[in-house]
């Protein structure tokens, strides 16, 4: 199986070029002045996310050395560490941004971030496959690969169809059922993944 980079790059700049333009016309459409406000900060705000960004990517290339070494010493297989411990890790400044979102009210960017994350995240593979001389990036990945696959597709499509549908209601524990049900799938595609990994 191979990726057809040049494609999955227009795949994801036509996403990215939507996705602004819905969000324009959102803010038209709501007359917002805060963007107005904001235009005269965003000097120093690229120049925050950009440091933020660097520190991110230093302490990326030292976690996957980790990765690799907890992977080796364990015997649990780099398709578990990588898709449990490593992508866990890696997400956490994704999960603190939608945090934050979501205590400045900002539902709409706290989901979005976490969706466009995604999205990037397969942006990445097409770059990874340029960057991989030995073949075929996807054709060199283990079998217990498709599970995290899988598990990923299941779990978006989990919560698409909570967006189309927008039940809008939450049980007793203050949980929706969507959000009950991507916990499960997760566990369950972890415990899996560990069984193929360990194999």
């Amino acid at each position: 199986m191979t990726v057809n980079p040049e494609g999955a790059r227009v795949d994801y700049a036509v996403a990215v070029r939507l996705v602004f333009r819905y969000d324009r016309r959102l803010r038209i459409a709501a007359g917002s002045s805060e963007a107005a406000a904001a235009k005269g900060r965003i000097g120093p705000l690229l120049m925050k996310t950009g440091i933020a960004a660097a520190v991110i990517v230093a302490v990326g290339i030292w976690l996957s050395l980790t990765g690799e070494k907890l992977a080796a010493a364990t015997g649990w297989g780099e398709s578990f560490v990588g898709s449990l411990f490593l992508a866990t890790a890696t997400s956490l400044p994704e999960a603190v941004v939608s945090i934050g979102a979501l205590r400045l009210g900002r539902a709409d960017m706290a989901v979005s971030n976490l969706l466009g994350s995604n999205l990037f995240n397969m942006l990445t593979i097409a770059l990874c496959d340029l960057l991989y001389r030995p073949g075929a990036l996807l054709a060199s990945v283990s079998p217990a690969g498709i599970m995290s696959g899988l598990t990923a597709i299941v779990m978006t499509g989990i919560v698409i169809t909570a967006l189309v549908y927008r039940a809008g209601t939450k049980s007793s524990l203050r949980i929706g059922a969507e959000a009950v049900a991507l916990g499960f799938v997760y566990l369950l595609g972890g415990y899996f993944l560990f069984v193929l990994s360990s194999r």
